[in-house]
């Protein structure tokens, strides 16, 4: 089989849609290699490029923007691809015209649920591509059953058209491995308190962060930890940011850039409770990692944080700060879930399995 994939989010983002791309590019390049891999991507020098540097990757002659929308069906045909492969909630548009078959995997309709973070403009943009890659595409890969349950609520797709396969976790979380040296390297090169409660991830609406801060405030002071948060953002760090110096908070809640892939794991394993209250996640991909790494989490008991987590966490109301603060606490006084029982959870987002799940779906769709 010859299979397209847009890759532009593979080669430009650096989170989220992003790592699923690389991921699930990386795995089938791994476990079916012998099958044939085209990536369309508008550039292909950015910081990714190593990574895929042994594949087919096809770029725009020219520099127009609308390539990934329209021009693109040309050069998929002139490729000779059997099958193309949306990574991110969009298709090109009249895909079904091109008499190419194709898949689009669908990670979240956030813009209809959390409208918030997103200007009307953006929300209508989204929502278009949305409706024209469900209506338009052979197949659709959501990422998790609630995103399933979403689009079939909000755009009336057909059930049948739509197959739930997890979002693997990434290979450095698999089976990690924490050596006193290794550990005690990252915690001088991030000057980590001995014991720290732990966020990370983007620091916008609805990831809820002013409300942990604010529900670590009501911790009793045993378990007053450092909160360190590592995120970008743009105006709601800056709001949170202002909070901390209202309140005198900013020896105790740090806010710190994003740290390199690589660390994760050890920050994780490290904490004495990691915190993701999100009010609304595609999958929520850092709880089943930090649960890979050893930590307690503590998350939402909404959207499709209790499929990423499993009966392992500790979960709360996010849009009530009492019980945000209660579940920290129920959080440290619980022990560390146990080795057997992460490796038990953690099946469900096993790398091969779940590629493997990918490359049948394509299979009945090129009809081998």
């Amino acid at each position: 089989m010859r299979i397209g994939f847009d890759a532009k989010r593979a080669f430009q983002n650096r989170t989220g849609l992003g790592n699923y791309s690389r991921t699930l590019l990386n795995n089938l390049n791994n476990f079916f290699s012998q099958e044939e891999y085209i990536l369309f991507a508008p550039k292909k020098n950015t910081e990714y490029s190593d990574q895929f540097r042994d594949n087919a990757i096809i770029t725009p002659s020219g520099n127009s923007i609308l390539w990934r929308s329209f021009g693109i069906k040309k050069d998929m045909q002139a490729a000779g691809i059997d099958l193309f492969h949306g990574l991110s909630n969009e298709l090109p548009f009249g895909m079904r015209r091109s008499g190419i078959p194709s898949v689009v995997t669908i990670h979240d309709v956030i813009f209809d649920i959390i409208k918030d973070d997103f200007p009307w403009h953006d929300r209508w943009i989204y929502r278009l591509k949305t409706k024209k890659c469900i209506e338009e595409s052979t197949k659709i890969i959501a990422i998790s059953q609630s995103t399933r349950n979403d689009i079939i609520r909000f755009f009336g797709a057909d059930p049948d058209k739509i197959h739930v396969i997890y979002q693997p976790i990434d290979h450095q979380f698999e089976h990690p491995e924490f050596t006193p040296a290794k550990l005690e390297t990252i915690r001088q090169k991030y000057q980590l308190p001995d014991q720290y409660l732990l966020y990370v991830g983007a620091l916008m609406r609805r990831k809820n962060v002013l409300p942990m801060i604010q529900a670590w405030q009501q911790l009793p002071t045993e378990y007053q930890f450092p909160l360190l948060i590592f995120g970008e953002g743009n105006q709601y760090r800056q709001e949170i940011a202002q909070y901390l110096r209202t309140h005198h908070l900013e020896g105790q809640v740090q806010i710190r850039n994003r740290m390199p892939f690589e660390d994760l794991p050890s920050v994780y394993h490290m904490s004495q409770s990691v915190i993701y209250p999100s009010l609304y996640e595609g999958f929520g991909l850092p709880v089943a990692e930090a649960l890979a790494c050893g930590s307690r989490v503590v998350t939402s008991s909404v959207s499709s944080m209790p499929e990423a987590g499993g009966p392992l966490c500790s979960y709360v109301d996010p849009m009530d700060i009492d019980s945000i603060a209660d579940g920290i606490v129920r959080s440290l006084q619980s022990e560390r879930p146990h080795p057997d029982a992460v490796e038990k959870h953690l099946s469900r987002f096993d790398s091969f399995t779940l590629t493997q799940q990918i490359i049948n779906l394509y299979r009945e769709l090129c009809g081998n």
